[in-house]
C-alpha cells in the first residue's frame, strides 16, 4: 500500500512537471510533498520557479530546504532581491536569528529607497529586531540558569567525590593515609 502510494506520487509528480497547472492542481488536492517534487524540476531552470519551491519549502516547515533552494539560486543570482528577502525569511523561521538579521540588514544596505524588496526588508528587520530585544531578558536568564544548573554539576560532583574519599578511607590509619596494623588479640 505505501509503496503503490509512494509510486502514484512520483507518477503524479513526473505528470505535474509536464503540465504548467500541476503544481496549482496538487496544492488544490492538498498534497504539499507531491507539489514540492513536481517544482523541483521547474526550480533547476528556472529562477521564478526555484522562488515558488522555496515557498512549498517554507509552507510545510522545512525552512532548512528553503534556505538551500534559494542558497542554489543566489549562486547564480546573487542580486535578487526576492531570493535573499525569502532567503532571510527562512533562515529567521529556521531559529538562525542572527542569520536573518545579518541578511536583512545587507539587503537595506544593498538596495534603494522606494525599492519594494528593499523597503519589506527594512520592515521585517525592525520586527526581528524588537522581536530579539523582548528575547534579550530571556536569553540573559537563559544563560543564568544553565550557570547555575552546572555550578550545581559541579558541587554534586565535589560531594560524590568526598563520599567516596570517606567510604574507601581504611577504618584504622591516621588522617593522612598511612595504614597501620589492626591491633590484634592474643
Amino acid at each position: 500500500m505505501i509503496r503503490a502510494r509512494g509510486a502514484a506520487r512520483s507518477g503524479l509528480a513526473a505528470d505535474a512537471a509536464q503540465d504548467g497547472d500541476a503544481v496549482e492542481r496538487l496544492l488544490q488536492q492538498g498534497d504539499l510533498d507531491a507539489a514540492i517534487e513536481a517544482q523541483r524540476g521547474g526550480a533547476a531552470r528556472d529562477p521564478a520557479e526555484a522562488k515558488l519551491l522555496a515557498w512549498l519549502e517554507q509552507r510545510r516547515g522545512d525552512y532548512e530546504a528553503s534556505v538551500r533552494t534559494l542558497d542554489s539560486l543566489l549562486r547564480e543570482h546573487p542580486n535578487d532581491g526576492e531570493a535573499r528577502l525569502g532567503r532571510a525569511r527562512g533562515l529567521w523561521q529556521a531559529g538562525d536569528l542572527a542569520g536573518a538579521e545579518a541578511s536583512l540588514a545587507r539587503i537595506v544596505a544593498d538596495g534603494g529607497d522606494g525599492d519594494a524588496v528593499t523597503e519589506q526588508a527594512r520592515s521585517e528587520l525592525a520586527s526581528l529586531r524588537a522581536h530579539l530585544e523582548e528575547l534579550a531578558p530571556v536569553a540573559a536568564a537563559a544563560r543564568r540558569l544553565e550557570a547555575a544548573f552546572w555550578i550545581g554539576i559541579v558541587l554534586l560532583g565535589i560531594l560524590v567525590l568526598a563520599s567516596l574519599r570517606r567510604v574507601t578511607r581504611p577504618l584504622t590509619g591516621s588522617s593522612r593515609g598511612d595504614v597501620r596494623p589492626s591491633p590484634t588479640r592474643e
